[in-house]
């Protein structure tokens, strides 16, 4: 007696190349999906540091203009 496997055929895999194919069009689009996200945040922490730098400018000059209006009041 022999043991056989029977298959009806009736839904057919992709072959090796096309799976291949698919796998590779997934991860095509997963990297895609990614690159797009990590702009879009690199661009948003960009934005940060420079309003930070110039925040920090900002509060730079108007400590030395007190500095220098409080030296030209001491003078006068």
């Amino acid at each position: 007696m022999r043991v056989e496997k029977k298959t009806m055929g009736w839904i057919q895999k992709p072959s090796l190349y096309n799976e291949m194919a698919n796998q590779r069009a997934k991860r095509r689009s997963a990297i895609q999906s990614f690159q797009a996200n990590y702009a879009g945040l690199d661009a948003a922490f960009q934005t940060a540091m420079t309003n930070k730098m110039n925040g920090q400018a900002e509060i730079a000059a108007r400590a030395a203009l007190a500095r220098v209006t409080s030296r030209v009041d001491k003078r006068v």
